[in-house]
Parts: C-alpha cells; structure tokens; sequence
C-alpha cells in the first residue's frame, strides 16, 4: 500500500504541466492540509469517507473561495485514488458533498455626502486632477467597471447625446447615459487632451499611454487619503455606489441590472440591502395608505 505522500507525488506527477503554478501550489497546501487531517485521526486514503470530507469543510475560518479552490484539489485527488485501485471505481467521498454558503454581504459604499467629499479632495487646478475628476463622475455617475472605463475611445461617447456605450463581460455591449457633472468634466478633459484620432484612448497617463488599473488605483486613493472617512475607497466601490444610490432612491432593481450590464438580477440584488431611512422614504412614496 503506497504512503500518503508517495500517493500526493504520484497524483501530481499525472497532472502533468495541465495546471499553473499557483494552482499546483495551492493544491499541494490543501493535500498537506488532507494528510494531516486524515492522520490525526488515523485514517488511512482508502478509508477516507463523506463523514470525514464535512468534517473537514467544516472547520472554521477557511473563506467561501477557499472552500472551492480545495474541493476541486479534492475532486482530482479522489479521481486519481480511483484510477490507481486506492479507492474502488464507485466509491466517491464527495458524493453529494455541499459546501456552506454564507450569506453575502452587501458592498461597503460611500454616502452622497462622501462621493462630494471624494470630489471635493481631487485638486483641479492641474490637468492631472481634472483628468481624476472626470475619471470618478464618470465611473460613479454610469456605474461602470474600472476594466470598462479604462478602454473608453472618444468614438464611444455622444457628448452632443449624454449618452455612449461601452463594452462590458462576455463582449456584451450596453448603453451609458452620462449626468450632468460627468458630462461637463469629460468635456473639460478632451478639450484639454485634444486627439486627431475618435479612436484614442479617452483617459490616459503623463506619456499619452491608456491608463492602467494600477494608475487609477494609485491616483484615487492619493485623493481619497486626503480624508481618513475616505480612506479604504477603491476604484470598484464607485460602481457600488452608483447601483446603491439608484436602488435607495426607488429605480426598479431590473433596470438597475440592465444599467450596470449584469446578466442575472440576483447579482444586483446584493444592493437591495438598503439603511432604514431609504426604506422609510420608499415606503412613504409608493404605499398607498402611508400618508394617512
């Protein structure tokens, strides 16, 4: 009967070069993990069952990510101990195994109050600043991701519209409407950045090059340090903002879908936790006997 790590070597040895270096190295820490596991208690690879996999998943701390990154290490570890005659061919530990699901919580987001506060800290006296400014109403005021609003071309904005388009996951297109404050921050910036090309590039750095995730990160959170209240902001809080913003103020949740280019509401629905006042001022607006 082989050892437990004559049997790790030799699953990894069958992978081959199938796996990246990162998982093969998160494989091998969930397996130390396993081995450890099953030795404490005595038992060896061919006795291993369902009871002893739950009790693993059990255990506190790991996060949900993790818990799936070790399930799949699991599930090819099982599949190579059947291969091999270590466990027979319908015996499956992780049969029927489900991991826990805890609730998910809603984004942490900004109050009307703060996104002025954000605003107000970015210095506009400079190119650079003004450029940031247009960058965050842009990003706040259509919802957009950062991988969206970093590919923004000129030709994909009708100013003269309010409007553009952008291209958002699985090469899914949708419409953006642009408010006011973006509106005139975005021409502020092109006027300023004049470009031969409708092509170019709408944000880029000091060199003319299209700005990167790292740029906006780094000049975003150089203003929001400005103001310790600010100061864990991150680019992606900006779309939870605008989703959150949208939903407190009564917009239907499918449209708010739409807006922000998700493909299932249940994705959106992680903005309807919304604070006690908004339910209250929804609750008065929409019911028909609350006024009486």
């Amino acid at each position: 009967m082989k050892t437990w790590r004559q049997l790790v070597a030799g699953f990894f040895a069958s992978r081959g070069t199938r796996l990246s270096v990162g998982t093969l190295d998160g494989y091998r820490r969930f397996l130390d993990q396993l081995r450890d596991f099953c030795e404490e208690r005595g038992v060896a690879p061919a006795a291993m069952d369902r009871r002893l996999f739950a009790d693993w998943f059990e255990r506190p701390g790991p996060s949900p990510a993790t818990l799936r990154a070790a399930l799949s290490a699991f599930r090819g570890f099982v599949k190579y101990l059947r291969r091999e005659g270590v466990l027979a061919p319908e015996q499956d530990p992780l049969a029927g195994l489900k991991l826990r699901t805890p609730p998910r919580q809603p984004p942490r987001v900004l109050s009307r109050a703060d996104i002025d506060r954000l605003l107000e800290a970015i210095d506009t006296s400079t190119p650079r600043g003004r450029r940031d400014r247009a960058m965050v109403l842009l990003a706040y005021g259509c919802g957009l991701r950062v991988s969206e609003l970093l590919s923004l071309r000129r030709r994909d904005l009708d100013l003269a519209g309010s409007s553009g388009h952008v291209v958002g996951k699985g090469d899914k297109e949708r419409a953006i409407f642009l408010p006011e404050r973006a509106l005139q921050a975005v021409r502020e910036h092109m006027a300023e950045r004049p470009a031969q090309q409708s092509d170019a590039y709408l944000f880029t750095n000091r060199l003319g090059r299209p700005m990167t995730r790292q740029g906006f990160f780094k000049n975003l959170r150089l203003w929001a340090s400005r103001d310790p209240r600010l100061s864990w902001v991150h680019p992606h809080t900006l779309r939870h903002c605008f989703a959150t913003h949208l939903i407190e103020a009564g917009a239907d949740v499918r449209a708010v879908q739409e807006l922000l280019g998700h493909s299932d509401v249940s994705t959106t629905a992680i903005y309807l936790h919304m604070s006690a006042d908004a339910l209250r001022k929804i609750h008065g607006r929409y019911h028909p006997r609350a006024a009486e």
